[in-house]
């Protein structure tokens, strides 16, 4: 696949997301230009089976640096990083920069929904207000990603009822009684990581990309005077 695309007009950098170490070693051998390591705190799909950036960041590095060092393979972190702190910690652990998408589903060029963004912006304690689970497309009855996948999004009154103990048909009856159709798919869909407490605000994406990138440096000089 990698192959293919490299091949393809304009020969394009190939990123390759991964969310365990098996996947990177693959990915490499394969000649991923790029590896984006996501941790499982990370919002929308994933690996059901993986690791959070902590642990599986710095093991991929070492992967890289002992199986791969004939070539640079630079390596991203993903997965609950939302602001200059988070990025200053991921690169202390290997990372060499970060994808964040939570912080940009609300910035002003975003086409998420303008309910969503509300509903990102209201939530606080990601630990306990998404939920990481294959039951967002087993309600839906989506096999699009296969056994392999989960998600995580914010969690509604339907997820509860599903942790709760009810079946998957009796979440689909209570979502057709209690809700229209798009209330229904906003309340199944607003994928959103753990890190979703630390968006407050609407920002124009460049000044986000500027308000972490020189907070991060600050971060960095600071820790770097404790030493």
């Amino acid at each position: 696949m990698v192959a293919a695309l490299r091949a393809s007009d304009g020969a394009p950098r190939v990123f390759v997301q991964v969310g365990n170490v098996a996947a990177a070693r693959e990915a490499a051998r394969d000649g991923a230009d790029v590896l984006v390591c996501q941790g499982v705190d990370a919002g929308g799909h994933q690996f059901r089976r993986g690791a959070g950036v902590v642990a599986l960041v710095p093991e991929v590095r070492a992967l890289l640096d002992d199986e791969f060092a004939a070539r640079r393979v630079p390596l991203l972190a993903a997965g609950g990083v939302v602001d200059d702190k988070g990025v200053a910690a991921v690169m202390a652990l290997g990372a060499e920069g970060v994808v964040m998408g939570t912080r940009f589903t609300v910035a002003t060029e975003s086409v998420y929904p303008e309910q969503r963004k509300q509903l990102v912006l209201a939530t606080a304690d990601g630990g306990s207000s998404t939920l990481k689970s294959p039951f967002h497309d087993e309600i839906k009855n989506s096999s699009l990603w296969g056994p392999l996948y989960d998600g995580r999004a914010i969690m509604g009154p339907v997820h509860r009822q599903f942790l709760a103990g009810s079946t998957l048909d009796e979440c689909r009856s209570s979502l057709k009684a209690s809700y229209s159709e798009e209330e229904a798919t906003m309340m199944l869909s607003t994928w959103a990581g753990t890190g979703v407490g630390l968006v407050k605000k609407r920002q124009a994406a460049g000044e986000i990309v500027q308000e972490v990138r020189e907070g991060a440096k600050e971060h960095i000089r600071k820790l770097a005077g404790l030493l």
